[in-house]
C-alpha cells in the first residue's frame, strides 16, 4: 500500500504536505579520452559517467496511472486486486495512484561509451597524396545504468531554467555511426 507523509503534521494528507522529492544533481561527473595505437592501426576512445543524480521518471507515472483509458505499461499487470496482497503498484483508478510520489525517482547514475573511432593509415601510392586514413566512428554506442528510461543523460525540460532530472517521453541520444576516408596532400 502506498503510504503518503503528512509534512505539515495537521493530521491528513493535503496540498501542505508537499515537498522536494530527489535531486537531479550529481554527486560528479566524469569523462576520460585516450589513444591506443599500433603499427598503422589506431583507435581512440571517450567514456563519460555521472553518479549520484536522481531522475523523476514521469514517462513511467504516466503509463502506471490507471486513471484513463489510454494503453498502460505492463507493470500494472501486477497491480494490487484483492484485500492483503502485497505488491507495488496501486489499484487501477486509486486517487494515490494520482499523486506524484518517490515511487517514481530513480538513480540517474551512468557510464557510457560516448565515442570510439578505429583507423588505419594507408601509405599512398598516389603522387601528391602522403597518406590516406581510412576509419569508423560510433557516437552512443553503449550505457550501463540501473535506469529504467531510455536515457539517463536527458532530460525532458532542458530549455527550461531550473528544471532538471525530468525524464517524460525524451527521445534518447541517437547511435550514429561514421565511415570516412582522409587524405593528406
Amino acid at each position: 500500500m502506498r503510504r503518503f507523509k503528512d509534512t505539515n503534521g495537521n493530521g491528513y494528507f493535503d496540498t501542505g504536505d508537499r515537498t522536494f522529492i530527489g535531486n537531479p544533481n550529481p554527486d560528479f561527473s566524469f569523462g576520460f579520452s585516450n589513444s591506443f595505437s599500433y603499427k598503422n592501426w589506431y583507435l581512440d576512445v571517450l567514456v563519460t559517467g555521472s553518479y549520484g543524480g536522481e531522475i523523476y521518471n514521469a514517462s513511467r507515472f504516466d503509463l502506471e496511472m490507471m486513471n484513463d483509458f489510454k494503453n498502460q505499461s505492463t507493470a500494472v499487470l501486477d497491480r494490487w486486486t484483492t484485500p492483503g496482497q502485497i505488491t507495488n503498484t496501486p489499484r487501477a483508478n486509486s486517487a494515490s495512484s494520482q499523486y506524484v510520489s518517490d515511487r517514481f525517482v530513480e538513480d540517474g547514475s551512468f557510464l557510457k561509451l560516448k565515442s570510439a573511432t578505429l583507423g588505419y593509415n594507408f601509405l599512398s601510392p598516389f603522387k601528391g597524396v602522403s597518406k590516406i586514413n581510412l576509419y569508423v566512428t560510433g557516437q552512443n554506442l553503449l550505457t550501463w545504468t540501473d535506469y529504467t528510461g531510455f536515457d539517463p543523460e536527458v532530460n525532458a525540460f532542458n530549455t527550461t531554467n531550473g528544471v532538471s532530472g525530468v525524464d517524460y517521453g525524451t527521445y534518447p541520444q541517437v547511435r550514429t555511426f561514421i565511415f570516412g576516408l582522409k587524405a593528406n596532400f
